[in-house]
């Protein structure tokens, strides 16, 4: 084809391609998002109407933690 503009090369047959650089861009803002987040999943973070002891009792009921955790956790946050 001329001006070696054929399908392969557009869709990301190499480093230059336009499908790389789209996926190099949409890490750059997801990177970019996590550490605007505070590097933590969205679910842990505590909202106005939610303490820590009730988030942590919330992960406990789910199976996330053990009981061990869940109590060395408690204590830590000076739950009762």
């Amino acid at each position: 084809m001329a001006d070696g503009l054929c399908g392969m090369h557009i869709i990301g047959g190499g480093y230059g391609g336009v499908l790389f650089q789209l996926l190099v861009v949409a890490l750059f803002f997801m990177i970019v998002f996590w550490i605007f987040q505070g590097g933590r999943p969205m679910q842990y973070r505590v909202s106005s109407n939610e303490s820590a002891a009730e988030i942590l009792a919330k992960r406990y009921a789910s199976g996330e933690i053990t009981k061990k955790q869940y109590n060395a956790m408690k204590k830590e946050i000076g739950a009762k």
